[in-house]
């Protein structure tokens, strides 16, 4: 497992991995390029992103941009990724390792290439698109 960023709790994370036993097992690189950051994605299989809140998540949206599955927490914010994230309930932490497990394992397999599929098509990216979903969501909000 690579963990890409840094932050406060870096120090603390590296204590439990060390504590844990599992150097060998999980990598901190801390803060890297872009270029870096698209290497490591374009050699995954997956991104774990366990946000509690997201405005618009831009690395959940190269992720997909680059063929890999993601797991997350169920936001109003991934709204425009409907259909292509695997989504669990906010703190579900053991539903959250149970989906990457299946993943790993190849579980559900025709479900993950589907998703691959639409992943390709891209038209989640696209800026139009975008737009129009944030412009519907936001008239949603003003006229409750």
């Amino acid at each position: 497992m690579i963990v890409v960023g840094d932050g406060t709790d870096y120090s603390a994370l590296l204590n439990k991995i060390k504590e844990a036993g599992l150097e060998g097992n999980i990598r901190l690189m801390g803060f890297v390029s872009e270029r870096d950051k698209f290497l490591i994605m374009q050699r995954s299989k997956l991104l774990i992103y366990p946000s509690y809140e997201d405005t618009w998540a831009i690395t959940v949206a190269e992720a997909i941009a680059c063929g890999l599955e993601v797991v997350s927490y169920d936001l109003a914010a991934y709204k425009v990724f409907e259909g292509l994230l695997n989504k669990v309930e906010m703190g579900d932490t053991r539903k959250m390792a149970q989906t990457v497990v299946e993943i790993i394992n190849k579980k559900n397999t025709g479900k993950y290439i589907e998703r691959r599929k639409l992943a390709r098509n891209g038209s989640f990216l696209d800026w139009n698109h975008v737009a129009n979903k944030e412009l519907a969501w936001i008239k949603e909000l003003t006229l409750e």
